[in-house]
């Protein structure tokens, strides 16, 4: 997961993937779970240094390329 503070800062964590049984309507079910909630996050601050400053500004370059291209306009009423 990537959070992008104020153009500022960059976290990134992984999700950890882990297989688990689920008990459903009398039934096992194998699933997989992704443990975003317990992912350790990696700071990388703008004021920091070039690597980390590159780093903010591509992953900012990323999310906008990516937010251009999937969103449409909504009218709210």
């Amino acid at each position: 997961k990537l959070y992008l503070l104020n153009g500022e800062e960059a976290l990134l964590g992984y999700y950890m993937l882990t297989r688990r049984e689920e008990e459903y309507e009398s039934r096992t079910l194998e699933m997989y779970d992704a443990l975003g909630s317990q992912s350790l996050l990696f700071s990388f601050l703008k004021r920091a240094g070039h690597r980390d400053a590159v780093f903010v500004e591509e992953s900012q370059k990323w999310f906008d390329a990516l937010w251009e291209t999937i969103t449409t306009d909504m009218t709210l009423s």
